[in-house]
């Protein structure tokens, strides 16, 4: 799957640039905003499509939960995967792959940019740019990762 982190931030796509925008603008001050700061009518129009909201729960064991999946993404995708666990839908080792940014985000308390190809089962290759964004809960642990993907067109399956 090609998962490369990149701590740095050095986004490409414009939507995932202008989410990061609006979360800084939303941190403020604090380290972390909280979830309920987020506004969805604050948020870039064109942004929208691109959102992910993962659920991050801590007992009885960590997990993630698809919370939201914006319709770019599904689309793409094509499948919705919303409101399942991660390790209800994923083989271990791509639960792995997924697991590592948005653990480095829990740990670091920072948001993390990371790419990947993403392959549609029978269907395209698209290079992808993601990024996932921590949000507070009432604890002040990160209950929420706030997420931008966009895909763009690789090559079809087997040309080349």
């Amino acid at each position: 799957m090609d998962l490369v982190l990149d701590p740095e931030l050095n986004c490409q796509n414009a939507e995932i640039q202008q989410a990061l925008d609006y979360w800084r603008i939303l941190r403020g001050l604090r380290t972390v905003p909280a979830a309920n700061d987020l506004d969805v009518l604050q948020i870039p129009r064109s942004v929208l499509p691109h959102i992910t909201m993962v659920d991050i729960e801590y007992e009885p064991e960590k997990r993630f939960r698809w919370r939201l999946i914006g319709t770019a993404v599904t689309t793409i995708l094509q499948r919705d995967m919303t409101g399942r666990y991660w390790d209800e839908i994923y083989s271990e080792d791509v639960y792995s792959l997924f697991a590592e940014p948005a653990n480095s985000v829990l740990q670091n308390r920072k948001p993390m940019r990371f790419t990947a190809k993403a392959h549609v089962e029978g269907k395209e290759i698209y290079d992808a740019e993601h990024i996932y964004m921590p949000l507070l809960g009432g604890d002040d642990r990160i209950d929420r990762l706030f997420g931008i993907s966009a895909f763009t067109y690789f090559e079809e399956k087997g040309a080349g």
